[in-house]
């Protein structure tokens, strides 16, 4: 989330195949099984192999924005020890989209990534272009840095196109977020391999 990428788009459109029914649980609304919520904060422990190095990284939603296209999105702010970045993130239909500050201008955006709910094992969707999608492979139970999930979704991110490549492993629980990621991506040759541990979270 929050890197450029300095390509054409080939599609745009999601395309999903879902296995069941597209309905939340009972009393959760789609803000809360997706957390994107104004004041919702997680905090990373973040690897970086390039570098050998692990940091802290906070993400926290501190607002509201109107996109181009009229849509209303939260303000997902990413704070490395180095640089900040931005996320806008909508809902539309039954998907979260997130659109990075820098592929956003007065005029238009670019979709960076999308996840659609509610989470389901068998489901996919494609994700920015015709040869990036999204599986969802199992649910499972998971530990990081001494917490505990149970109900929690592994997902796995494939694409490929001109001089790009993506790889990602993540686990997602449901109204808490992303608890691991680990993702490999190479854009004009600039290869980074980050792995993401969730330290703490709070949500409204």
């Amino acid at each position: 989330m929050g890197i450029l990428i300095a390509f054409t788009i080939l599609l745009a459109s999601c395309h999903k195949t879902t296995t069941r029914p597209d309905t939340l649980p009972p009393n959760v609304s789609a803000s809360e099984y997706f957390p994107n919520k104004r004041g919702d904060k997680w905090i990373y422990n973040v690897y970086d192999s390039a570098i050998s190095k692990m940091e802290e990284v906070s993400v926290e939603i501190t607002g509201t924005a109107t996109l181009p296209k009229g849509e209303i999105a939260n303000i997902w702010v990413y704070k490395y020890p180095d640089k900040i970045d931005t996320n806008f993130v909508f809902q539309s239909g039954d998907t979260i989209r997130f659109v990075p500050a820098s592929d956003l201008n007065p005029n238009d955006y670019v979709v960076k990534e999308t996840y659609v709910i509610p989470l389901s094992v068998g489901n996919y969707w494609t994700n920015l272009f015709l040869y990036d999608s999204v599986h969802v492979i199992k649910e499972t139970q998971l530990s990081v840095n001494n917490l505990k999930f149970d109900n929690t979704y592994f997902l796995i991110e494939k694409g490929r196109t001109f001089n790009y490549l993506i790889y990602a492993e993540e686990y997602f629980k449901p109204t808490i977020g992303m608890v691991q990621l680990s993702k490999y991506e190479n854009n004009f040759f600039i290869p980074e391999n980050k792995v993401w541990y969730l330290k703490g979270y709070y949500l409204k």
